[in-house]
């Protein structure tokens, strides 16, 4: 995978709505790299320290009106809600969610992608350790793991790409233990496991996304089909195999 030719090809044309807070398509912040004020940064970049006295119901009903600006696509009043959410309380994970997506967001939008794929899975990783297991969080986490190869600006980092496509699969499958009907968790899975080469896995969890009714583009069906077709081509026929042959012991 080659980073900018191939980031928006390899990742994005299979998914458009993949974060199991945004079932729809929504409109990008700008791609330019944007010098962003303080309170559009999560926790207002570290520039801003905490005085206020904690108040759990203020911070908690901060955080539903960030989701509120989320799901209108207005990320940038979104950030500044669950930054007055982070800031009545530190320990709220659903300011943390709110900074994970929105960071995923902008990465994929080209905007300071590698800076902000990595806050992305550092914040929902933040969110993931101060709450109750949660499927969807679970799965939001693998979604920026299994972006983080497309969006990294260099060239000599396949191993860390590959480090966390491999930590993606494992987040997935402690998602399935939780919720084993959730239907973005197998369709991030299956993509994960195509972009790790295994791609007999990736068609099974493609095949139980489909049927918990997730629509998988054409290409990305056909790249699956295709790549399926190769692995399943080089495997030795019986009379090919240079196996040794089961023996008889002679014995009637």
């Amino acid at each position: 995978m080659e980073i900018k030719m191939k980031k928006l090809m390899a990742m994005l044309d299979y998914k458009t709505k993949r974060y199991s807070v945004l079932w729809f398509s929504m409109l990008m912040v700008s791609s330019a790299l944007a010098e962003r004020p303080e309170n559009e940064l999560p926790e207002y970049g570290g520039q801003h320290e905490r005085t206020l006295a904690t108040d759990l119901e203020h911070s908690k009903g901060a955080a539903e009106l960030g989701w509120k600006y989320f799901y209108k696509g207005d990320l940038d009043t979104a950030i500044k809600r669950f930054n007055q959410s982070w800031l009545l309380d530190e320990k709220n994970y659903r300011a943390y969610w709110g900074f994970g997506i929105i960071c995923g967001e902008r990465a994929v939008a080209d905007e300071d992608s590698e800076h902000n794929i990595k806050d992305s899975i550092k914040y929902l990783k933040k969110a993931i350790s101060l709450t109750t297991p949660n499927p969807k969080l679970l799965t939001d986490l693998g979604y920026s793991q299994t972006n983080f190869p497309a969006l990294l600006d260099g060239q000599n980092k396949k191993a860390d790409a590959k480090k966390e496509l491999e930590e993606a699969a494992r987040t997935f499958q402690e998602a399935e233990k939780l919720d084993s009907n959730y239907p973005l968790l197998f369709e991030n899975w299956s993509y994960a496991l195509f972009y790790l080469g295994n791609y007999q896995e990736a068609k099974a969890k493609m095949d139980r996304a489909t049927s918990l009714g997730i629509k998988f583009s054409d290409d990305y069906v056909k790249d699956l089909l295709q790549q399926l077709g190769k692995v399943q081509s080089d495997i030795p026929s019986h009379s090919d195999s240079h196996r040794d042959q089961p023996k008889s012991t002679g014995k009637k």
